[in-house]
């Protein structure tokens, strides 16, 4: 929103759809939002109304008419177009130019238009008006949240059908662009969890006992398209941990099951250095089509239908070696804490003991290929337990703990200023007389014995105690950075460990981990 107008860029091919785009730009006008209209069409000159004509968007993709005029095939030409609009849409939207982003189409409108979408952020609102809403859109959608509204008639020409579909996209753009979402969660840590159907026992449990523990929790599908969203948005937001219950979509991809993430799942967090819990979940079996399908493409196995239109086909021990191989690989590439965490009594509801998959050779196999295969040292554990058993989410919330849960502490901001260095740990008050100057002092509660050494601390963290005491006061004095009641932090840190000190937003954080990338 710039200048307190609202404005949505209209992106549209106006040699094909001239009418449609200005009925539409006339809807926007109306309810009060400042329609910008984009032209990628191809075939002739932008006409009057159009603000980013087709000469900007063929400059923008650094081609010149002549070249998009010979591209071997349309396909071509439309690529360099939605380069190029696609540069134009983010140069204004870097600007503030603009606060929607409409299109309208058939397949080259489509094309285009989500094209251009794809590379705006989450919530940013987008709607695309199309001819092929009813069909598979994921290779038009792909991981990003964008609203396909079905044209049910096709969009050549105005009439009482296109009439009142292109009006509710266009007041759908309207509503979304200037009634903004406003984020009030953004001050909690951020946690990402993957699950589907035969996990949701274990996924339920740990939705409630991270929420419980203060972390917004988002949860993802591992349906193809959730894990490849995952994958995606942990290079856009803030995560603070991951949680890969259901790491079904790599068996899906190796094996030929029905949920292809693609080739990057399981390597962002990772990469990152991000606290990740793995759990081989749903990689027991594949997801496939009907069952009398799922029998003729793979013959002799265990199956499980799940409806009239997926069942579940068994993984075979071999593949779940291979499987943790790749896992390795991933892991092995990392540099943050990971854990790995193997329920010995199935990987699924459906490969419980008594169900259809049950296979008891499946999880020693994939234990003891992870174990050979792993070269880094981090957190790896078998556990006698079925993955949707509450003792297998006990051990999962264990690791977090050690990862993440108290790695960081919230207190009072008793004295400003932000350092970082080793902490010195003690547990009875009467013993700070003996630590070194320029430590970090880290105890029980803050009291009128701190005084005399206060002046010779780096910081101070205490477990107990308030912002306006004596002590705290004497502190600010002094420009020592202090936090007070950070709640168990002197359990959970220990001396020569480095922590950063921040006595402005009172928090402190253990930086150097111990062992296994978890906290000694």
């Amino acid at each position: 929103m710039k200048n307190g107008n609202t404005s949505v860029l209209l992106v549209a091919t106006m040699d094909t759809k001239l009418e449609e785009a200005f009925y539409v730009d006339a809807c926007l006008r109306k309810g009060g939002v400042t329609p910008i209209i984009m032209d990628g069409g191809i075939r002739s000159e932008s006409p009057a109304g159009v603000a980013v004509t087709r000469s900007d968007v063929i400059r923008a993709s650094g081609k010149t008419l002549n070249d998009i005029m010979n591209c071997s095939s349309e396909g071509a030409a439309m690529d360099a177009m939605v380069n190029g609009a696609t540069r134009c849409a983010l140069d204004m939207y870097s600007k503030g130019e603009i606060d929607g982003i409409i299109a309208l189409g058939g397949t080259m409108g489509t094309t285009l238009g989500t094209g251009v979408m794809r590379a705006f952020p989450l919530g940013f609102p987008k709607v695309m008006i199309t001819t092929l809403g009813s069909q598979d859109t994921r290779n038009f959608v792909g991981s990003r949240d964008i609203l396909m509204l079905n044209s049910v008639s096709d969009l050549a020409g105005l009439n009482r059908i296109t009439e009142r579909v292109l009006h509710n996209g266009a007041n759908a753009i309207l509503a979304m662009s200037k009634v903004r979402y406003i984020d009030n969660q953004l001050s909690k840590p951020l946690a990402f969890l993957t699950t589907m159907g035969p996990l949701e026992a274990s996924a339920a449990a740990l939705r409630r006992r991270l929420g419980k523990l203060g972390f917004e929790v988002v949860t993802f599908h591992s349906i193809g398209t959730g894990g490849e969203a995952m994958e995606k948005m942990i290079s856009e937001e803030s995560v603070d941990v991951v949680v890969d219950l259901s790491l079904h979509e790599l068996t899906s991809r190796h094996f030929g099951g029905a949920f292809d993430a693609g080739p990057n799942r399981c390597k962002a967090a990772i990469r990152a250095g991000i606290p990740t819990v793995l759990v081989p979940g749903s990689m027991d079996f594949l997801a496939s089509g009907p069952l009398d399908q799922t029998k003729k493409s793979f013959p002799g196995r265990k199956y499980h239908k799940h409806n009239a239109h997926f069942s579940a086909v068994g993984t075979t021990p071999d593949e779940l070696r291979k499987a943790a191989e790749i896992l390795a690989e991933r892991c092995n590439e990392g540099t943050g804490p990971i854990a790995m965490l193997v329920p010995m009594k199935g990987f699924s509801e459906f490969g419980r003991e008594g169900h259809h998959l049950f296979d008891p050779a499946g999880p020693p196999a994939f234990a003891e290929a992870f174990r050979k295969a792993i070269k880094r040292d981090i957190h790896f554990e078998c556990l006698p337990y079925h993955i949707n058993d509450d003792a297998f989410v006990d051990a999962i919330e264990t690791a977090l703990h050690k990862m993440v849960l108290f790695r960081k502490a919230r207190g009072g901001a008793a004295s400003q200023g932000v350092v970082r260095g080793e902490a010195t740990v003690i547990s009875d008050i009467e013993d700070v007389f003996g630590i070194n100057d320029g430590t970090i002092l880290v105890c029980p509660t803050i009291s009128r014995t701190l005084i005399p050494i206060i002046p010779k601390l780096k910081g101070l963290v205490t477990d107990r105690g308030g912002i306006l005491s004596i002590a705290s006061e004497f502190a600010r004095k002094n420009n020592i950075p202090t936090v007070v009641g950070a709640t168990n932090f002197s359990k959970t840190v220990k001396t020569s460990q480095i922590i950063e000190v921040n006595g402005t937003e009172g928090t402190v954080e253990i930086i150097q981990p111990g062992a296994h990338g978890l906290l000694n």
